[in-house]
């Protein structure tokens, strides 16, 4: 289960799209890409009647369907959806939910309150949001090709030797 953030470290709610679009099971395959295509969304929620979280479709399942399918008429979208997508609260750290991204090799994890879709973070918020704080701290890095960061804080252009961090996981 994901920690709650301290005071120093950001919080999905800090980084996640709120008010994200979903839609009710049974509306057509055809109609989720449309909305994405349309919004600009890699994603689309799927919810039950009473608003709680039953799925999340994505570009790449959309493309599946279409490849085996042929087309996407008459396909409703919990014909193509991840089931029970992993989800956060509003208070999680980003650190966990970049975990969970990597861990379960995915690129968007739903923030929920009470099961219920509140927000959605995808890989792209977290690199925007850790390189923005990089920059207004001075820190800039620049991982070469084996893995080893060189730092450009306070005129540091050395190879460092610590495992590389990226996020606050550990690459080696």
């Amino acid at each position: 289960m994901p920690r709650r953030s301290n005071e120093s470290n950001s919080i999905a709610q800090q980084i996640m799209t709120p008010d994200p679009v979903s839609l009710e099971e049974g509306t057509p395959l055809i109609e989720a890409a449309r909305l994405m295509k349309q919004h600009k969304f890699g994603s689309i929620i799927v919810v039950n009647r009473r608003g709680i979280i039953r799925g999340i479709v994505t570009e790449g399942l959309i493309a599946t369907a279409l490849h085996i399918e042929g087309n996407l008429q008459g396909l409703p979208v919990e014909s193509y959806m991840i089931e029970n997508p992993p989800s956060v609260a509003k208070r999680d750290d980003i650190k966990d939910v970049l975990k969970i991204m990597i861990m379960q090799n995915i690129d968007h994890v739903v923030v929920v309150d009470k099961m219920r879709p509140v927000g959605i973070i995808s890989h792209a918020d977290i690199i925007i949001t850790t390189q923005s704080r990089r920059q207004l701290t001075g820190q800039v890095s620049v991982y070469g090709a084996k893995g080893r960061r060189h730092d450009s804080v306070a005129g540091n252009t050395e190879p460092s030797s610590a495992p590389v961090q990226r996020s606050g996981l550990a690459w080696e």
